[in-house]
């Protein structure tokens, strides 16, 4: 489609995702003294459970793709060991 093959459409999927984090973080960011009034009503504890929340959740996203990227070679190599000695040959009837 439009040319690209699906590795090229999964790069654009990743910076368009970085794009709308950056954004969403922007936001928050313009919008801090509504998000601190409201957060931290009579609970402090509150907005630092959100705002840590946020960050792991944030974290996951830009974090993970990298991750898999690091384990996959090795996860790759394990699962095919795993179906040799299953003697499955990785063919459609081995599901």
């Amino acid at each position: 489609m439009l040319g690209m093959d699906r590795h090229e459409w999964g790069n654009v999927h990743l910076w368009v995702s970085y794009a709308f984090i950056f954004f969403i973080l922007l936001h928050m960011y313009l919008h801090r003294s509504w998000l601190i009034k409201v957060a931290s009503k009579n609970h402090a504890w509150r907005m630092w459970v959100g705002l840590l929340a946020g960050l792991l959740i944030i974290g996951v996203i830009l974090f993970y793709p990298y991750g898999l990227a690091r384990i996959g070679p090795d996860l790759k190599a394990w699962l095919g060991k795993t179906k040799r000695k299953l003697g499955g040959q990785g063919g459609k009837g081995d599901g």
